[in-house]
């Protein structure tokens, strides 16, 4: 990383965050966070080569890193992630953590996809589909990783967001293929948990229409882009998370706002 002391005028020679003596590693997916309690400064990235997805922490502002450490912890560790792997229908989606320093409940809180096996380098087939989950990081370290979509199909689940209101409950919303039984249309579905991973209640769907995945170019896969993105805002008092997503209806791909009100 490279920081900036001026307001972005000028910035730092570069602050190595990992250093890993091995070749032809395939990080990708780089979080950085910021705690507003202490100016720590924490990154978390997706290593493809060692599957896993690590975190580090700057106790000075990103001059000096701590060593790597997997997430959320050794006992359910992230794994089988997706790099540039496809899912059913889709030329890629990777495997990408999505980070908000919960402030309200002094965690960090992380999102992501994987698949049941170990794809390779795709998540296609028979006994596989990729599944959203969840875990966050405190002072006490990483809370087990828990799966977000309560549904018990092969059906894929992929591609999180999240974000947090004053009390540090989290809403995630992601992609969800729950509804189609051929496993190719896909919806946006959403999830309510508190800070630790706990659900409030059953997943709940948000678009109000079916999204088949179009090809970007003739005799191409379709790629639905690496991320959508969530937000919370209170309206006149109310919590409420917006949600921008891709939809394709009509063979043609469009940009939607959802408001989403738990």
């Amino acid at each position: 990383m490279r920081r900036s002391q001026n307001g972005g005028i000028s910035f730092s020679s570069p602050y190595v965050i990992s250093s890993i003596n091995k070749e032809n590693h395939k990080i990708n997916g780089l979080q950085l966070l910021v705690s507003p309690f202490s100016g720590y400064v924490y990154a978390f990235w997706s290593d493809y080569l060692d599957d896993h997805i690590y975190w580090s922490r700057s106790l000075n502002h990103g001059v000096a890193w701590t060593g790597r450490t997997i997430f959320p912890n050794l006992t359910t560790p992230s794994q089988h992630l997706m790099n540039m792997g496809k899912l059913k229908s889709i030329v890629r989606a990777p495997s990408l953590p999505i980070a908000r320093f919960n402030w309200a409940a002094g965690r960090i809180s992380v999102v992501w996809h994987e698949c049941s096996k170990k794809p390779n380098p795709d998540c296609i087939g028979n006994g596989f589909q990729a599944d959203a989950y969840y875990a966050s990081l405190g002072s006490g370290g990483g809370t087990n990783k828990v799966r977000i979509n309560d549904d018990f199909g092969l059906n894929d689940q992929f591609m999180p967001a999240l974000d947090f209101n004053g009390s540090g409950d989290v809403l995630v919303t992601f992609y969800d293929r729950r509804d189609d039984p051929n496993n190719v249309d896909y919806r946006l579905y959403s999830a309510s948990l508190n800070a630790s991973g706990i659900p409030y209640s059953p997943n709940q769907v948000v678009s109000l229409f079916s999204s088949t995945p179009i090809p970007f170019l003739t005799g191409k896969l379709p790629f639905l882009g690496d991320y959508h993105e969530t937000w919370m805002s209170q309206i006149n008092g109310v919590d409420t998370w917006y949600s921008s997503w891709i939809g394709e209806e009509n063979n043609h791909s469009d940009v939607f706002l959802s408001a989403i009100h738990p």
